[in-house]
């Protein structure tokens, strides 16, 4: 169960690989070493990118594939209520142990706390990446969702004006029929209502009920807004429901971490570059 801690720079790296450059490195790097035709060194010369980079690639191909996301959460079920602390392969797992398991935790070392708390951290980031991948697949659906819409109400309009033309002619011709080679064009009448005034009002409503069609719907803010003020009547009503959700910040304490480790291996800042 043991993973490798990625720096940022080396997800990052990743990030910025095509798939077609993710597939080639993983054809090369899934051999056994006495195939390989390259090394993992190689590998990484090759696309401009280092072996740490290669290594994220190799061992991260599972959550950061959106395809297997759903696949991932039934497997977070099914192996939640077996876990031990030692096999703990979800971040449900690792939570529950955290949380049910003291005296396991206690009887870890200092190591296999650390270990733990690498997987946690990769396991936090691995549900970012996937939800950063399923935000750019639905963008990318919602943009082509767009273009088709505009496309298809373009093709309809000029459907409707084509047979508008038509039925025009005819009927301002009288040619209540018109063939054709292969087909007859027939003439036909529909009646609509064609409405006076768009919108009834409250006179129409009480002097014409028979005309006008009244509904009635829920206000849920004025509810919510009652509730939230313990309100007696809107209690009987409807209920506050309270739901979980998740908001991901970038680790602050992980950048400071990073500069200052820069600073100590001489490595100057944005700023400080930019000053000298």
């Amino acid at each position: 169960m043991a993973q490798l801690e990625h720096s940022g720079v080396a997800i990052m790296s990743y990030r910025k690989l095509t798939a077609k450059q993710v597939a080639v490195i993983r054809r090369y790097c899934s051999r056994p070493p006495e195939r390989r035709a390259l090394t993992y060194a190689q590998v990484a010369a090759r696309f401009g990118v280092s072996t740490s980079t290669i290594s994220y690639v190799m061992t991260n191909r599972y959550y950061r594939n959106p395809g297997v996301a759903q696949y991932a959460f039934q497997r977070e079920t099914q192996l939640l209520p077996t876990a031990d602390i030692a096999d703990a392969e979800t971040l449900g797992q690792m939570l529950q142990l955290l949380t049910e398991s003291d005296e396991a935790l206690v009887s870890l070392t200092p190591a296999q706390l650390e270990q733990l708390g690498a997987q946690l951290a990769q396991k936090v980031d691995a549900y970012k990446y996937v939800e950063e991948k399923m935000e750019a697949e639905i963008a990318r659906l919602d943009s082509r969702i767009k273009a088709f819409q505009k496309a298809k109400k373009s093709l309809v309009g000029a459907y409707d004006r084509l047979k508008d033309l038509l039925a025009h002619h005819m009927d301002t011709k009288g040619f209540p029929r018109l063939p054709g080679v292969d087909y007859v064009a027939c003439l036909g009448h529909s009646t609509s209502v064609r409405l006076r005034r768009e919108y009834p009002t409250a006179a129409d409503a009480v002097s014409l009920p028979e005309f006008v069609r009244v509904s009635y719907a829920w206000d849920k803010k004025a509810i919510s807004d009652a509730l939230k003020a313990e309100s007696p009547t809107a209690a009987d009503v409807a209920e506050l429901v309270s739901a979980p959700w998740v908001t991901f910040d970038v680790n602050k304490g992980k950048i400071n971490a990073d500069r200052k480790s820069g600073r100590k291996a001489g490595i100057p800042s944005a700023s400080e570059g930019a000053a000298t």
